[in-house]
């Protein structure tokens, strides 16, 4: 351990006027006159700043450097273990040279994270453009902020990774009535269930970066009908008739009840869904029908409304035995798209997807060839319609570099339809959602009000990991 020397923290670090993002996400460079600024780093660093010492040079941080700007300025810290940024400071900082600011720690310990060690980096900004405000430094070496000399001593205890995986537990319900004295799949000549759910939970677990595994729980297998609404229940002879009119006679289109259907035991052949929910047995359900069984892609459930008494929201997604493992992706994708697109905020999302979200079936509009994003479940990044896979169309993306979110370089790539597998519908799904970000920690981007987990996952299940969606950071 270093000799405990020096009671100021004094740093300095090389700043210039780099790209940042403003409101509209868009790139920005930091205005001019800050451009070229540089300093030389200071090796000799103390252990740590003790912000409830009675000595007031010990809780003092210094940071030393060159160009500073003596008004329209402020400064963050961010909390280097998670990357979780502050509110900003100017009156709490002693703005004392164009080379010298200094902070009474004890002065702002309410205001920054309650963690009795802490490991910090700071930034200066540009406030004159508020509420577009622009960073005009990197972000200095990092310092320990201790609350006093033995939590200093003691370092970091070990802490759980914000990267860690979860295992989403499943009840499965394989809904498989008799035609003809068959059970339905072979009856249609379907697909198993078992072995599709086999290979989704593999995709799912190599498209998440391996942060998100599933486990079956249980599985019932069921000679039933779903009860649909208004209290109708397919038999054969109307069910056949869905199949051969391709849904245009009686009951085709009609949904499921879900309510009536998560509670149900069916005579005695299964637990219902609600019940294992309750318990904690399970997170979410998994139903599979074959055509016309009205069946949503996913729902996602308010706690205590279509199962009373579960306390936490919990999703069912609805397959269809008739399709393949890509169409649970895509059922997936929707799910997604929705959750992150909420968890992120549009700002955000619309820079993944390219806005490619916001159009209608009737609106096909042509993509810019040097300009193009990840699109979404129905684009691909060089589709003009829904469902375009195989468009051989080469494009100029950026979708590859959100892999490094939320170290964003802007790097683009070109791509055509071999990069998502020659327009195979699976591997483009996995393709699409392994670009879904799954990084470690959390940030506050610079222009939202809110912090971002990395690992947009953590939307998709926020009841595995994170109760709260959003994760404000404390304001002014």
């Amino acid at each position: 351990m270093r000799r405990f020397g020096l009671l100021i923290a004094l740093f300095s670090w090389i700043i210039w006027a780099s790209p940042d993002l403003n409101a509209a996400g868009k790139r920005v460079a930091a205005p001019a006159e800050p451009h070229g600024w540089s300093a030389t780093i200071d090796s000799a660093m103390p252990e740590c700043v003790l912000r409830q010492s009675a000595v007031a040079a010990e809780r003092t941080l210094v940071l030393q450097g060159s160009n500073f700007p003596l008004s329209s300025h402020a400064l963050q810290f961010r909390n280097a273990r998670n990357q979780a940024t502050s509110i900003l400071f100017d009156m709490e900082v002693n703005w004392q040279s164009a080379s010298i600011i200094s902070v009474d720690m004890a002065l702002i310990q309410h205001l920054l994270w309650s963690d009795p060690l802490l490991q910090l980096d700071a930034r200066l900004i540009d406030t004159t453009s508020w509420p577009n405000w622009v960073p005009i430094s990197d972000w200095s070496p990092d310092v320990l902020l201790a609350n006093n000399q033995a939590t200093c001593a003691a370092g970091f205890p070990p802490t759980p990774s914000l990267f860690t995986s979860t295992t989403v537990k499943v009840y499965g319900f394989v809904f498989n009535p008799l035609m003809q004295g068959q059970p339905n799949i072979e009856y249609g000549g379907w697909n198993e269930p078992t072995v599709m759910n086999t290979n989704y939970i593999s995709d799912v677990l190599e498209a998440s970066g391996g942060t998100v595994g599933h486990t079956i729980v249980a599985q019932a297998e069921l000679n039933a009908w779903t009860p649909k609404l208004g209290g109708y229940s397919f038999n054969e002879a109307d069910y056949a008739a869905c199949l051969t009119s391709n849904g245009t006679t009686a009951h085709c289109a009609t949904m499921t009840d879900y309510a009536a259907t998560l509670n149900s035991t069916f005579g005695g052949a299964a637990t219902s869904a609600c019940a294992m929910l309750e318990q904690g047995a399970v997170d979410e359900i998994w139903w599979w029908g074959g055509p016309w069984f009205g069946f949503l892609e996913y729902l996602t459930v308010d706690p205590q409304t279509l199962c009373p008494g579960v306390a936490q929201p919990f999703t069912v997604m609805g397959f269809n035995y008739e399709r393949t493992e890509a169409e649970m992706l895509h059922d997936l994708g929707h799910r997604a798209e929705k959750a992150v697109s909420e968890g992120v905020g549009y700002e955000l999302w619309d820079r993944f997807d390219g806005q490619r979200h916001r159009y209608g079936a009737g609106t096909f509009p042509d993509v810019d060839p040097a300009d193009t994003h990840c699109g979404n479940v129905h684009f691909a990044p060089n589709g003009t319609q829904h469902y375009i896979r195989n468009r051989d169309f080469p494009v100029l993306s950026d979708c590859n570099d959100w892999q490094n979110y939320p170290a964003l370089t802007g790097a683009q790539e070109e791509l055509n339809y071999q990069s998502w597998y020659g327009g195979n519908a699976r591997n483009e799904m996995k393709w699409w959602l392994s670009r879904l970000p799954h990084n470690r920690g959390l940030s506050q981007p610079a222009t939202l009000p809110y912090a971002v987990h990395h690992n947009w996952w953590k939307y998709i299940y926020p009841w595995r990991e994170q109760k709260d969606r959003f994760l404000p950071l404390l304001r002014r």
